[in-house]
C-alpha cells in the first residue's frame, strides 16, 4: 500500500482508539463476569463507521486448528488482522456443536476486544452510587483510570 494509505489508515485508528472507553462486564458466567459480544459489536459499530472502519471475522484454520480470524478493514482498502485459536472447551451437558459455538463466541469477542484495544472492566454501577466519583484532568469525567493506574494518574484527585 501507498505509504498516504497507510497514513490515513493510521489516523483514523488512532481517533477511533481515542474514542473507545471501557465496557462493564455486564453476563454473568460460570463463576465469572464478561462483557457479551453483541455488547461489543453495539458499542463499536458506530464509532468504527463513523472513522471509516468495519470488520469481519470467520473461522479459518492455521496449521490444522480451529481460530477465529478478525480483520479490520478501512475505506482506504487497509487491514488489519489477528487469529486467535479456539480453546478446549470442557462444557458440563454440552454437545460438540455447543462446546464448539461456545469456543467460537468466546474468541470473537476476545479477538475483537484485542485488535482494537478493548478493555472491559467489573460493572462497578452499584458502588458508584455509594461512592463519591473521583475525577482528573486527564481523564473524561469521572476518571477512566481503575485501581492502580488511577492513582499513577498525576492529577488525579478526590
Amino acid at each position: 500500500m501507498q505509504d498516504g494509505i497507510k497514513q490515513e489508515f493510521a489516523k483514523d485508528f488512532i481517533e477511533l482508539q481515542a474514542e473507545l472507553a471501557t465496557l462493564p462486564k455486564d453476563k454473568k458466567g460460570y463463576g465469572y463476569n464478561y462483557t457479551d459480544f453483541d455488547t461489543i459489536v453495539s458499542y463499536i459499530r458506530p464509532l468504527m463507521k463513523k472513522h471509516n472502519f468495519a470488520f469481519t471475522q470467520c473461522l479459518q484454520a492455521l496449521d490444522g486448528k480451529n481460530g477465529i480470524m478478525t480483520m479490520i478493514i478501512h475505506s482506504s482498502g487497509e487491514t488489519l488482522s489477528g487469529f486467535c485459536l479456539l480453546p478446549e472447551v470442557d462444557g458440563k451437558g454440552m454437545n460438540n456443536a455447543q462446546k464448539m459455538g461456545s469456543a467460537i463466541t468466546y474468541m470473537k469477542r476476545y479477538g475483537l476486544s484485542a485488535i482494537l484495544g478493548i478493555s472491559t472492566d467489573e460493572d462497578t454501577d452499584g458502588i458508584a452510587e455509594k461512592t463519591p466519583a473521583k475525577s482528573c484532568s486527564n481523564c473524561t469525567q469521572p476518571c477512566q483510570h481503575k485501581g492502580s493506574n488511577q492513582q499513577a494518574c498525576e492529577s488525579w484527585k478526590a
